[in-house]
């Protein structure tokens, strides 16, 4: 990984040099000439969304290469360039080669048929990812009302063993195979991102600084979406009881289902995106959303990782998660929009989280 990491930074460092040296002149190259259309993506990008682009542009399929090279030509200043590409490498990294590292190593591990449970389980997860996104981009309502359907039926086949449980306990035992003392502190870290008493300190700060900025409407739904949120989790765990997998790698004292942590990630950090693409172009705001989804796969991973939960307490939270981001944002999108100090809400966002991070992680740090 950090291999991946270091090889796509030199190589956009090594572009951007070319771009940076030859400019203009670079038009003249039969590359260039003969796919003209490429360095125009690539421009429009900047255009468009300025030094974010060299981050949107490790994402952007045919763009992607042409990206640092333009960077150079429009003269983008070095440091700042510098710091988003890493940025931008050290997410791309993870997201493109785990669910391959994962398989190839699930391959190795285990059984042809268990290998292919975790072959269908990286498809569905990724064609849910994009269905549920397109759903809920056009249809809010009729998304809540499906994603409580599939709550309410997960809930009954967990308190009545039935399908929903049914490879727990193969998931289970693969993620028993892949541990290493690097990727268990990498990832811990990460798991901290969706731990509810880190969430309540970025909760409280954005609903504060709405209220400083007399955003009503956007203060009320947010704290509206969090009270769902945290009060769903905790009735739902009581309610169902259901026990946590023996194999748990961290210290947790409540019941499993449905997975907490994935049910505040989705809700908290989904409805932090949506007041975030609010204030953007309706073409950009898949920038805002994109983070959010990363963020929450990844921490609803790190719960499997660590035998946290089973792999029905993390659909169960998935579900509850967007069951309440959709009801809210379903209210928030009829009332009036709210044009809020983006760059403010940013840094306060993250500089909370930080902080809360911290303190979180040095006082839980067992590794």
């Amino acid at each position: 990984m950090a291999w991946a990491i270091l090889g796509a930074t030199s190589g956009d460092v090594l572009s951007y040099w070319v771009g940076h040296t030859f400019q203009n002149e670079l038009r003249q190259l039969w590359l260039f000439k003969r796919f003209p259309k490429l360095i125009k993506k690539g421009e429009n990008l900047f255009h468009r969304h300025g030094m974010l682009a060299v981050f949107i542009g490790r994402f952007t399929g045919p763009a992607r290469p042409f990206v640092p090279i333009i960077a150079g030509m429009m003269k983008m200043p070095v440091k700042p360039f510098l710091t988003i590409d890493i940025l931008s490498a050290i997410a791309w990294a993870p997201v493109y080669m785990l669910p391959g590292i994962f398989l190839g190593a699930a391959s190795l591990e285990l059984s042809p048929e268990f290998t292919q449970i975790v072959f269908f389980s990286i498809l569905a997860t990724v064609f849910f990812i994009f269905i549920g996104t397109w759903l809920i981009e056009r249809y809010l309502f009729l998304s809540f009302l499906l994603y409580l359907t599939m709550l309410i039926g997960l809930t009954y086949s967990v308190m009545h063993h039935g399908v929903a449980i049914q490879y727990n306990d193969v998931i289970a035992s693969i993620f028993q195979h892949f541990h290493n003392p690097l990727a268990d502190k990498i990832l811990l870290g990460l798991t901290f991102l969706g731990d509810g008493e880190v969430l309540i300190f970025l909760v409280f700060s954005v609903f504060a600084w709405l209220i400083y900025q007399r955003a009503w409407n956007t203060a009320g739904h947010w704290f509206l979406n969090s009270t769902l949120t945290f009060l769903g989790a905790y009735f739902l765990k009581h309610f169902v009881n259901y026990p946590r997998p023996e194999t748990i790698r961290v210290i947790e004292h409540n019941a499993s289902f449905p997975s907490g942590h994935t049910t505040a990630s989705v809700a908290i950090y989904g409805f932090l995106s949506v007041i975030i693409a609010r204030q953007l172009p309706k073409d950009t705001r898949w920038v805002a959303f994109t983070p959010a989804i990363i963020l929450a796969v990844s921490i609803a991973f790190t719960r499997l990782y660590f035998s946290a939960h089973w792999l029905s307490d993390i659909a169960g939270g998935v579900t509850l998660g967007l069951a309440c981001l959709c009801l809210s944002s379903f209210s928030y999108s009829h009332t009036e929009a709210e044009k809020l100090p983006l760059k403010s809400l940013l840094i306060t966002s993250a500089l909370t989280l930080l902080a809360a991070w911290s303190v979180f992680f040095y006082n839980n740090f067992t590794f």
